[in-house]
């Protein structure tokens, strides 16, 4: 789960990742190679996670495993997403 609004303020970034690019993961989304920021989680995701680490895993890379064009009701342009892979290993 990810903030897709969150997109409009990031374009410049995520118009120079290709599918398949790693990513910078932390508990809170996911950064490109200079950390500039490209995903934003949502809580309900964060809570996943949490979920997880009480189960002895761990979040250990995201890779971009699409991009596509998402348009938002009340917003006229459409705006560039990323959806994420995260992987997860166990402690």
């Amino acid at each position: 789960d990810i903030y897709l609004s969150y997109f409009y303020r990031n374009q410049e970034v995520v118009k120079q990742l290709l599918s398949g690019d790693m990513l910078i993961v932390d508990r809170n989304g996911c950064y490109d190679r200079q950390r500039r920021p490209v995903v934003l989680f949502s809580k309900h995701f964060k809570e996943i996670i949490q979920e997880k680490e009480e189960k002895g895993y761990h979040i250990c890379a995201a890779r971009i495993r699409a991009m596509f064009y998402w348009h938002q009701q009340d917003v006229e342009d459409e705006v560039l997403i990323v959806m994420p892979t995260i992987d997860f290993k166990k402690e």
